[in-house]
């Protein structure tokens, strides 16, 4: 399934290129592909129907992680971790 993710600068709001994003279950890594839209926008193909958590790091920031995020092939999800 696909995803996409938009990651900004929680103060000024400016998109975030650069960013490094991995997925887990409670079984360990899962293996996603991630591609760099600009923008600050991420797309990101993982297995679909597999809740998964999310974490987001770029140096300088505080990682964000987010819990319970599903891939599908119905629909694309936006989100905001920064």
């Amino acid at each position: 399934g696909i995803l996409f993710a938009s990651m900004h600068d929680a103060v000024s709001g400016t998109p975030l290129a650069g960013a490094t994003i991995t997925a887990a279950t409670a079984d360990g890594p899962v293996p996603i592909a991630v591609a760099d839209q600009g923008g600050g926008v991420y797309r990101v193909t993982a297995p679909e129907q597999l809740p998964l958590r999310l974490t987001f790091t770029r140096p300088g920031y505080v990682p964000a992680t987010l819990d319970g995020v599903v891939a599908t092939s119905l629909r694309e999800d936006f989100l905001e971790p920064i």
